[in-house]
């Protein structure tokens, strides 16, 4: 049977086509480091690599929001911090006036600039910001939470911030706030929407201002959510409003640290499943390499 030159010419052409798309192959797997260069190199493989790469971009969405979260909670827990501290030194002052129960004017007028003092430092705490942002004023965060007004006591201390918090995702699930409900956090008066440690402070001011220090001692001195109270009790249930919430930042805090820790790990493991399922195995695609390089020229040879 006598074989036709076009036959032989055409054969020759489907296994040199074969041969060099062959070389071609393994040469740009090892230039690129990749197994997978179309998506009929292997579908099943790249389809989960997409699905790995997806999650792997959520987690990194995750981490970003964790590194805003962090240090927001560390700005407002450093707040808070200095809130209670400072109250804490107020109170054994108020403890003292307490005691006491009299003053002489210069006395008097000491107490006085330093219980203002402490009100002005508590409000500027509580007003804290990062850039222009007021972390605890809710979701109305253009606003400062607490309002000074050096001109009106009466108005000092007023929570004009938002009740509803801003929170951004930290795991599927799982949101924090960035930006506080300061009714809660700075223990504002359920009544008249006024920060209680204020409120407190500016009733001793206004105590020592009368000359009458007795009023301290007056188990009815001041109301405080609906309800009459010491100057005294009336402090602590502001304090302890900041101090359980500075709490509730710490148990946030522990959340994202951990959440952290664990991303970072699920990270480290999708990459390495995206590198088994993409990449080249150097070793195997030089070995190819060379067969088919052997084998384009046994073609040409035998053309």
């Amino acid at each position: 049977m006598r074989i036709s030159s076009n036959y032989i010419y055409n054969t020759y052409l489907k296994y040199d086509k074969t041969r060099q798309k062959d070389i071609e192959k393994y040469t740009k797997e090892l230039s690129s480091g990749k197994r997978i260069l179309t998506p009929s190199d292997d579908p099943i493989s790249l389809a989960q690599s997409l699905r790995f790469k997806s999650i792997r971009k959520d987690l990194d969405g995750y981490l970003k929001n964790i590194k805003i979260v962090q240090n927001t909670q560390e700005i407002a827990e450093e707040s808070l911090k200095n809130i209670i501290e400072s109250s804490q030194e107020a109170r054994a002052e108020i403890v003292r006036l307490h005691n006491t129960g009299v003053l002489d004017s210069d006395d008097a007028k000491i107490l006085r600039n330093y219980f203002k003092d402490i009100k002005n430092y508590i409000i500027d705490q509580a007003n804290v910001q990062i850039g222009d942002k007021y972390i605890f004023s809710g979701v109305k965060s253009q606003s400062a939470p607490i309002e000074k007004n050096d001109d009106d006591q009466t108005k000092d201390g007023k929570y004009q911030g938002g009740t509803k918090e801003t929170t951004v995702p930290i795991a599927k699930g799982v949101e924090v706030p960035i930006r506080f409900d300061g009714t809660k956090y700075l223990g504002v008066d359920s009544n008249d929407n006024k920060m209680i440690l204020v409120k407190t402070l500016d009733k001793v001011i206004d105590i020592i201002d009368n000359g009458d220090l007795s009023k301290i001692n007056d188990p009815d001195a001041i109301k405080v959510n609906g309800k009459n109270m010491s100057i005294l009790e009336a402090f602590d249930t502001g304090l302890d409003a900041v101090m359980q919430y500075r709490s509730v930042i710490g148990t946030q805090e522990k959340t994202a640290n951990n959440l952290k820790s664990q991303h970072e790990m699920f990270k480290v493991n999708y990459s390495n499943l995206i590198s088994t399922l993409e990449d080249a195995d150097f070793a195997k695609s030089v070995a190819e390499l060379e067969k088919s390089k052997v084998a384009y020229e046994a073609t040409i040879a035998s053309f």
